[in-house]
């Protein structure tokens, strides 16, 4: 219940605050994602410098959702799957300050 809350808190206020579509966004999360879908990885040669060699997987998760789905509906997704981090963060409290309880979180 708690992971659900979290989704949708996160994926609420991630269209409460906006797009955000900056430098580091155009040129490597978004192009990252375009080169592993494109078979352009091993054509282009580090566009994005170091952020190149970085997992494309990630990036093409991001790529997939915008060029997919609206702006609004990618956005609370994208949000919301963030929102998760913070479920597996309360886990791994509960499992580390009180042992006993964390099986009844998983």
């Amino acid at each position: 219940m708690l992971a659900i809350v979290c989704f949708a808190t996160s994926g609420l206020l991630s269209l409460h605050f906006g797009k955000d579509f900056n430098w580091d966004y155009q040129n490597y999360h978004r192009y990252n994602g375009y080169s592993f879908f494109h078979g352009r990885l091993d054509v282009d040669i580090a566009p994005a410098f170091l952020q190149t060699y970085f997992n494309p997987r990630i990036d093409a998760t991001c790529y997939f959702l915008s060029t997919r789905l609206s702006g609004r509906c990618a956005g609370f997704l994208l949000g919301g799957l963030q929102g998760v981090n913070l479920w597996f963060v309360f886990v791994l409290i509960r499992m580390f300050l009180r042992p006993d309880m964390g099986r009844f979180l998983l």
